[in-house]
């Protein structure tokens, strides 16, 4: 596992500003408190209404897309010298279940022009899939399995990068990154993007409420 660092000004800076709004973070809507995905279920209604969360992967895949381009080879020495900003290649997101249409594709759009989520007519594309998000006050990780060049049998390896974030009042950013060995960290399932916009109602925990009655159906009854 390679471990790489940036600058610490940024992350100082931040660490200061959290310290002296630390009493008023928990009653602010731009702290997250403490919250964990797991890769391997369904994303929470909660969980995935908390805008920070939204943030912390927008910010991790608009990080890592760019500078692990698809078919970045998994050369952990170099990990993060390729930066391809110009590439024009397409490739899907799969992002955890229990996003909606819009929050899903909110986060597409910010990665960039050449981000799709995962449909039919996407899923043969190179594909970067979450995985685990750690929300922690101010702090947060980000697991992106990326996708390495095809084998000579045409199957594709994934990557795993821990990617770890400082945010929360101010805006998140990458402060450093962990590169795993490919096959390390179990991959998450694959994700298809959400094709409608379920209403309110259509939640399964809120019962319908019935028609109003009508004059004619009060005669039917009796």
């Amino acid at each position: 596992m390679i471990r790489a660092k940036f600058p610490k000004v940024a992350a100082a800076a931040a660490a200061v500003f959290s310290g002296v709004m630390a009493l008023s973070l928990s009653s602010m809507g731009g702290c997250a408190g403490y919250t964990t995905q797991d890769p391997q279920q369904r994303m929470d209604f909660v969980f995935a209404n908390e805008p920070s969360v939204r943030q912390v992967m927008a910010e991790a895949l608009s990080w890592t897309t760019p500078r692990f381009p698809p078919g970045t080879p998994a050369i952990s020495a170099e990990a993060g010298q390729y930066a391809i900003g110009d590439s024009t290649e397409r490739f899907a997101v799969s992002l955890p279940d229990g996003l909606t249409k819009n929050q899903h594709d909110a986060i597409i759009r910010r990665i960039g022009d050449n981000a799709v989520g995962v449909t039919d007519s996407t899923r043969h594309l190179p594909t970067y899939r979450v995985g685990r998000v750690v929300v922690r006050g101010h702090q947060a990780q980000v697991d992106i399995h990326r996708p390495l060049p095809p084998r000579a049998d045409g199957t594709i390896e994934y990557q795993c990068m821990s990617l770890h974030l400082r945010g929360g009042m101010l805006p998140w950013s990458v402060e450093r990154y962990e590169v795993w060995s490919p096959g390390v960290v179990p991959l998450p399932q694959l994700v298809y993007a959400p094709e409608v916009v379920p209403r309110f109602t259509d939640r399964p925990d809120r019962p319908t409420a019935p028609p109003p009655q009508t004059s004619a159906d009060s005669e039917d009854a009796g």
